[in-house]
């Protein structure tokens, strides 16, 4: 085991599912999205962070993100964590906020997203909701832009597991965000360099030997409007 593997299987992990347990009794409409999600209630492909919960609907947002931050308060002696305080941040559409607990760190961010998504969340015994593999692809689309090769994995892995239409994909990419441009992706996945992929977590030496050459039919799979192949191999 290596030893980030052992930090995460019995540090950040239970630490999360206690979270993950807090929300999930809420019965609040936040879903649990991301990387996080994927790796934890997908694929378990790399160890993950931080924990993001999405809603829809500003409205929902005001409304629910207010009783997350009270429920995250209220539950600290229970669960043994402090929220810090001096890090917190909100906005209109957006809350951060890091809870401590034996000095580890674990970051949440809560989000109000577009109205536009795909697919519903579904319910998970352990997880609470959870997003749907699709709705994250359309995410991590949007999230290259800010070049973190965790995002290079997520779709990485999604594409290995799935089969869909890239067309349909950036279709709904650009519902979210106008801004997303084919050229631009194609550019930025078939031109990642490997040791920008070296600081991944992964669970399997495997997946950091397959990914690269994987990366090269993605990329021709996007800027050819095809259905991904890189599933049929």
């Amino acid at each position: 085991m290596k030893d980030y593997e052992k930090f995460y299987l019995e540090n950040l992990y239970p630490f999360q599912d206690g979270i993950l347990k807090i929300v999930k009794k809420l019965k609040t409409p936040f879903y649990l999205t991301g990387g996080t999600a994927l790796s934890r209630c997908y694929f378990r492909h790399r160890y993950s962070d931080d924990l993001d919960f999405f809603v829809n609907s500003k409205n929902f947002f005001k409304k629910y993100g207010s009783l997350l931050i009270e429920n995250f308060l209220n539950n600290e002696k229970e669960f043994n964590y402090k929220v810090d305080t001096e890090r917190f941040q909100k906005s209109e559409n957006y809350i951060c906020l890091y809870l401590i607990k034996n000095e580890i760190q674990l970051k949440i961010d809560i989000v109000c997203d577009v109205k536009f998504r795909i697919d519903k969340p579904y319910y998970d015994k352990r997880f609470g909701l959870v997003d749907s593999w699709k709705n994250i692809l359309v995410n991590k689309i949007g999230a290259l832009y800010r070049f973190e090769p965790k995002d290079i994995a997520d779709i990485w892995i999604i594409s290995k597991n799935f089969t869909f239409d890239w067309r349909l994909i950036f279709k709904y990419a650009t519902q979210k965000d106008i801004g997303i441009d084919t050229q631009t992706i194609y550019e930025i996945i078939s031109t990642i360099p490997k040791e920008f992929l070296m600081s991944l977590k992964w669970s399997s030496d495997e997946y950091e030997k397959e990914i690269y050459d994987d990366l090269q039919i993605i990329a021709s799979d996007i800027i050819n409007g095809n259905i991904n192949s890189l599933a049929k191999f």
